[in-house]
């Protein structure tokens, strides 16, 4: 069979030419082939090729269904180029031949910007990088083995390549309308499929606000909110999937829920703790990049964060607080406005209806000047505006100040970060509170370790911990710990020595799913420093997750009888109600003290387990918590009274 005469295309007005129409039909048969059947294939396999452990299987039908949306999107622009360029003989040529560089950048922009194949579009990838290709190259190289994915695609386009332009090709035959017709069907019959059925799971209602970032994915999030009569979920939804709404409006649902006015749930009242020593005369706040709990709390791990293990020891450690979820933007909504962690990037406004009282607001009314330090640009996932919306004077991102400072996409090493943050801070007159936010604890893991822990030195149960990574990566990934952890603490010590009567803070933002088996959703949270705080207090049974933070610190630096407004409360408050919000799930006292597998519920679920069980109307309360902050960041009116008609 010969393919160029099977594959016809004379009935096309603007291909005149047997030159032309050859030209034109290999470019179809390849571009069909290409980005058709390879996306297939990488949808299968490469979930194999991640650098940590990940189930394959996963989502499979889905991964393929985005795949194919995908590759039919990619057919098209490359068939629209061919035909402008069906006129000019040595710019065909050309671009016949640029196909195949094209075909690789085309998969491996599908592999970056989904980062599950579909599971999971993540907007964060599509927008921290600000379109940089090295930046998006270090991300996937720190995730995949993408070096091996692109080398199959390359060898995989040349046998494709070699097979078109063979003389005689076995090739289904068919009209060159049938064709393209055929992969428009495939392309709205993949969009469609993906806005009716989208690539989320229940547990993460904020999916489609992340997939409308992707802009593959605008048209099946416009065909799906055209076919179901639904913008993106909000409160609404949140209420809607955690249990049965009997209320007409938002406001009076999470009213019910709450089982009081979201105005009085908020409103609390400082009593200082009898073991606070003193009044701090500054307050460091560290938030630790990629910390998790097990870093002080497994034995094998310990020795990867020396300095933190040590704060751990002297300080009051806090044996469970619960991380917002996998990101540090997340962590930094959470900490800083108290409210549960969200996935999205809303620009953070208070509501009038239930005016919360953000940390570094409160911080400032206690008479410090609230300041933050990151080694990431300002921009990085939105932290600068995030920060300054809560009420930080100043966002000090290093890569932008400190232009002279070598940075990768990610930021500055933590070393040089905390020499800049040392000449900034030499000399403070007045009481300050200062959050530091580091990156050498995060892909592509680039920070000059040096020789400060020799790999002779690396105990082989840090190794034997790790998968899916060689046994180089391995050893280099525990040397940015402790890399991070060093960098950390001798800045912690400096400050101390410079302020001995500051309180220091240190807290994780999320823990690490690198090269780890197993990850678990507690961050450590450590108040240092034995001239402020009595650390023979017993806090075993503290308990509480981000959102608690600003509570807790409230408490420690107002005055007594001070009134704020937060949805956390302290985390040495062990009333049988308290209930805080971790990545998802709630977590109360009782069940924190069994240690069982019933530890924590998912906060999100189609129907509830019993019908006014104690267990449902927690997960009641706990969605309405969810519901307020979800309002508070994205400026959603609730239909309820505003805070001033509430206090009159």
């Amino acid at each position: 069979m010969n393919f160029r005469k099977e594959f016809d295309l004379s009935s096309l007005k603007l291909v005149k030419e047997p030159e032309q129409r050859d030209f034109l039909g290999r470019v179809c048969a390849y571009a069909f082939l290409l980005f058709l059947v390879i996306p297939l294939i990488i949808g299968i396999v490469l979930p194999y090729l991640r650098t940590y452990g990940a189930n394959p299987s996963e989502h499979l039908f889905l991964r393929l269904i985005v795949l194919l949306a995908t590759g039919g999107a990619s057919v098209l622009i490359v068939l629209l180029p061919a035909v402008l360029l069906l006129k000019f003989r040595r710019i065909r040529a050309a671009y016949a031949f640029l196909l195949f560089p094209l075909a690789v950048s085309v998969e491996t922009a599908q592999l970056i910007f989904f980062k599950e194949f579909g599971t999971e579009i993540d907007e964060r990838i599509l927008g921290l990088f600000d379109g940089s290709f090295s930046a998006l190259w270090s991300f996937a190289r720190s995730n995949y083995h993408i070096d091996w994915a692109i080398g199959a695609a390359i060898v995989l386009s040349v046998i494709l390549g070699l097979w078109i332009n063979r003389k005689e090709v076995r090739f289904l035959k068919t009209h060159p309308l049938t064709a393209l017709g055929s992969g428009l069907v495939i392309l709205l019959a993949g969009t469609i499929t993906l806005a009716l059925k989208p690539n989320i799971s229940v547990a993460n209602h904020y999916s489609p606000v992340k997939l409308s970032e992707a802009p593959l994915f605008q048209v099946a999030l416009f065909t799906g909110s055209v076919l179901t009569d639904q913008n993106v979920p909000g409160v609404e939804e949140l209420l809607e999937r955690s249990g049965p709404v009997e209320e007409e409006t938002p406001y009076a649902e999470i009213e019910r829920r709450l089982g009081e006015s979201p105005d009085r749930f908020v409103r609390q009242t400082t009593s200082r703790p009898r073991w606070l020593k003193k009044q701090p005369s500054h307050v460091f706040c560290f938030l630790l990049e990629s910390f998790g709990y097990d870093l002080v709390d497994d034995p094998s791990l310990e020795v990867m964060a020396p300095r933190l293990n040590r704060f751990h020891w002297e300080g009051i450690s806090i044996p469970y607080l619960a991380s917002s979820s996998g990101a540090t933007i997340d962590a930094v909504h959470s900490a800083m406005a108290g409210v549960t962690g969200q996935t999205a990037y809303p620009v953070p406004q208070t509501l009038s209806q239930f005016e919360l009282d953000t940390l570094p607001r409160l911080m400032e009314e206690a008479g410090y000047h609230p300041l933050f330090y990151a080694a990431s640009h300002r921009q990085f996932g939105g932290k600068g505006d995030a920060c300054e919306a809560y009420g930080f004077d100043h966002f000090l991102g290093c890569p932008d100040v400190a232009t002279d400072i070598p940075s990768n996409e990610w930021g500055v090493c933590d070393g040089d970060f905390f020499s800049w943050t040392k000449k900034e801070l030499a000399q403070l007159e007045t009481p300050h509170f200062v959050t530091f936010l580091n990156v050498s604890n995060h892909s592509p893991y680039e920070a000059p370790t040096g020789d400060l822990w020799p790999e002779s030195e690396i105990p082989e149960a840090i190794v034997d911990r790790f998968v899916g990574a060689d046994r180089e990566e391995k050893l280099n990934y525990a040397k940015h710990i402790r890399y991070a952890d060093d960098t950390m603490g001798s800045m912690a010590e400096w400050l101390r020595s410079q302020y001995p009567d500051a309180l220091f803070v240190f807290f994780g933002d999320h823990n690490s799913s690198k090269l780890r088996v197993k990850t678990e959703p507690r961050v450590p949270f450590i108040l240092w420093n034995d001239r402020v705080v009595d650390t023979g207090v017993d806090c075993s049974h503290w308990y509480g997750a981000q959102m608690d933070i600003p509570a807790t610190l409230a408490n420690l630096v107002l005055p007594d009888g001070t009134p704020f407004r937060t949805l956390g409360r302290p985390v040495w408050d062990l009333s049988e109600s308290r209930l805080t919000i971790g990545a998802g799930f709630a977590l109360t006292l009782h069940e924190h003290r069994s240690e069982t597998s019933d530890t924590v519920w998912p906060i999100l679920m189609r129907g509830t387990p019993e019908a006014n069980s104690p267990t449902s109307r927690k997960l009641l309360k706990a969605s309405a918590i969810e519901a307020l902050s979800w309002a508070y960041l994205n400026r959603k009116y609730l239909g309820g009274p505003s805070a001033l008609a509430a206090t009159e």
